[in-house]
């Protein structure tokens, strides 16, 4: 079921190409002057098409539209000078032979919408050189077309005909090779891939057509009336087009298809062929032009490859540091910003089964802040999240001294580990950790005295022998002792946690 936008772009298709073929009947001048019209609307109809696939478009696929755009624009003065060479039958031979140039020159465009990389900080790097290849391109076509070198040779021999085609052929098969290449890589970005996709379309239909249209007018010098409207094609192909939708959140480089990190790579690299050809195609006739844009050529391409490289270190930096601070910020805790409970899991699991650590001594310290629940009930959370906060740095400041580490373990409880520490040593610990925090003088008014006090429970085991969550269990059984016990005291569980 067509939709009534496509219903619409199908009948104004339908008529354009009919008055296409009625101009061509009608015609009387022996010149083909009334089929101009339609080949010069042609792209420019294309350019309305492309205005509504690129609204919206983010900024690298946008710019590579608009490439695509300048290159049509391009074509079309190209069929503006041959229109006008015919018209007025005393025109120069430069005239004639200009449309030429710039039917290669829509070429120039084109492949440079499909190297464009589809990283924005790449582009905005490669800017220049991309203008700078684009200048040489041009320069190099001009000479091939024209066998002189701009603005320092007076004389100029045109290219013949039958060159001329075999350059534009051989231009719009590797223009759609390229763009082949694009559509099998399949870019992650659905707003590239949508631009790939109909580049494609355009250039296979172009191709086709314009090969075509450029035999029959070579060889007979009459083009068939039905050549011209499928020449029409190739651009009215591109209003039946849908607009990509918006692209989501960017993907990590690691999930993109192996063959798409090829063909982002593999596409600068046809500029550099394009400039190496036409300096090859041009160096019998005109060597010292043909050695420095072939010099120029190499030397651009080792520019974009370092920038290249040089930009992917440093995504490759921040991705690694935005893994860090991610590491971080799931391994800490936002209020205290000491190590959380996820980050004691790990050290546990990884410390215990660790085959050095074997049969090595391990301390557990639960602690937990004595009739917290008061500090938020009667002075408020923001005062309940000071009080966390300075134990917090109270308790890491005196168990840094002890190569010990302290974690939050939950709401008011802290845990903290430490390796190669007696039953005996790990008391001691505790009875400093108990004193520090009380000479914090935090006011909370409670059975325990006026100030803020902690209740620890230790444990002590050996690395490897039982299991972790026993010796976990034993820290917890003498916090609960402690408590019991009247808070505000440092409580050991003897009973071996290794059993």
């Amino acid at each position: 079921m067509l939709t009534t936008a496509w219903r619409s772009w199908l009948c104004l298709s339908l008529v354009f190409m009919g008055l296409h073929v009625a101009a061509i009947l009608l015609d009387t001048t022996g010149a083909g002057l009334l089929n101009y019209p339609f080949l010069i609307a042609d792209p420019l109809i294309a350019l309305v098409a492309i205005w509504r696939l690129a609204s919206g478009s983010r900024s690298t696929v946008l710019i590579a539209w608009m490439l695509l755009g300048a290159g049509l624009l391009i074509d079309c003065a190209g069929t503006v000078s041959a229109a006008w060479a015919d018209a007025v039958m005393h025109s120069s031979p430069f005239v004639a032979d200009l449309s030429g140039f710039l039917y290669l020159a829509y070429g120039i465009a084109v492949i440079a919408a499909l190297a464009l990389p589809d990283r924005p900080g790449l582009v905005r790097r490669l800017a220049w050189i991309d203008v700078v290849q684009c200048i040489l391109a041009a320069f190099l076509l001009y000479i091939a077309v024209f066998s002189a070198v701009p603005f320092l040779d007076k004389t100029v021999l045109p290219v013949s005909s039958e060159r001329l085609i075999e350059l534009l052929n051989c231009e719009n098969l590797a223009l759609l090779s390229i763009a082949t290449l694009r559509v099998m890589g399949r870019s992650h970005s659905p707003q590239r891939a949508a631009f790939d996709r109909a580049a494609l379309l355009f250039l296979m239909l172009f191709a086709v057509t314009s090969a075509i249209y450029n035999k029959l007018g070579l060889d007979s010098g009459f083009v068939p009336t039905l050549v011209p409207v499928m020449l029409d094609l190739s651009f009215l192909s591109l209003l039946f087009l849908r607009a990509a939708k918006p692209d989501p959140e960017p993907q990590p480089e690691q999930t993109r298809r192996p063959l798409t990190l090829l063909v982002d790579g593999a596409t600068p690299a046809f500029f550099t062929l394009l400039l190496m050809w036409l300096s090859m195609s041009i160096v019998n006739e005109k060597f010292d032009a043909g050695a420095i844009a072939m010099t120029i050529a190499l030397a651009l391409m080792v520019v974009r490859s370092a920038i290249t490289e040089s930009h992917h270190l440093e995504a490759q930096d921040a991705l690694a540091l935005a893994r860090d601070r991610l590491l971080h910020l799931t391994l800490h805790d936002d209020l205290t910003e000491i190590a959380n409970r996820r980050a004691f899991q790990n050290q546990m699991a990884e410390q215990w089964n660790d085959p050095g650590r074997r049969g090595g001594l391990l301390a557990l310290l639960l602690i937990d802040i004595d009739h917290f629940k008061t500090i938020n009930d009667r002075l408020g959370h923001d005062s309940g999240d000071t009080c966390l906060r300075m134990v917090a740095r109270a308790l890491d400041r005196t168990l840094s001294k002890a190569d010990g580490t302290v974690f939050r373990y939950g709401g008011e409880e802290f845990a903290a580990l430490l390796p190669g520490a007696t039953i005996a040593r790990a008391g001691q610990i505790g009875e400093s950790l108990r004193i520090a925090v009380a000479q914090l003088a935090i006011p909370n008014r409670t059975a325990t005295g006026d100030r803020v006090t902690i209740s620890i429970g230790i444990a002590a085991g050996r690395y490897g022998r039982g299991s972790s969550s026993r010796l976990i269990a034993s820290a917890d059984r003498a916090l609960y002792e402690a408590k019991a016990g009247g808070r505000n005291r440092v409580t050991i569980d003897r009973e071996p946690a290794e059993s």
